[in-house]
């Protein structure tokens, strides 16, 4: 399998982003998708939920694998639920297929963090309805934004990576959910 390397980033500089950079473009678009259900003075809950979730998927992607148990590592990859929506970018490079999956993974993972983060803030304020509007928001802009910083995407996707050239290597078809609806 061939993968387009970008230059290198180190780990602190990436939980430096996800307290950041990434963190606060998650803040200004939920705000919009959900500010309306959550009241004002529960906004910062809101930022907390997400630096917090953004923080603990970010370590564990940035984990190696002698780091993770098999057993977690898998665990982890295939806890996408398997309605989950692809991540989608409004520019793509061009990168072979399996890059843009292992891209794709890695933000679905980090989604899925976030959204366990907010646990507590749907159940109290956001409505069912919302929530697949806000997932969908979640993981498009952090599949933006480690689109468009390749090496960010590159440091984020190791394991997603591994795995896919893992079962290349052993004939298998590793596939993201598909999407739903």
């Amino acid at each position: 399998m061939e993968w387009v390397k970008p230059e290198g980033i180190t780990a602190i500089s990436v939980m430096r982003l996800a307290r950041t950079s990434l963190a606060d473009r998650l803040v200004v678009r939920l705000a919009v998708v959900c500010g309306s259900a959550v009241p004002k003075e529960r906004h910062r809950e809101m930022a907390t939920a997400i630096r917090l979730g953004l923080q603990t998927g970010c370590r564990f992607l940035l984990h190696t694998r002698r780091n993770v148990s098999d057993e977690t590592l898998w665990r982890g990859l295939f806890a996408i639920p398997c309605y989950c929506e692809p991540a989608i970018a409004q520019c793509m490079p061009l990168w072979t297929s399996h890059q843009q999956q292992a891209f794709r993974w890695a933000a679905a993972i980090l989604a899925y963090s976030v959204r366990n983060a907010f646990e507590d803030l749907h159940a109290k304020y956001i409505p069912d309805e919302l929530m697949p509007t806000l997932n969908r928001t979640v993981r498009n802009t952090i599949f933006e934004l480690i689109v468009a910083d390749p090496s960010l995407g590159w440091r984020l996707s190791r394991m997603p990576r591994a795995f896919l050239s893992l079962n290349a290597e052993q004939g298998h078809i590793a596939r993201l959910p598909n999407p739903v609806g």
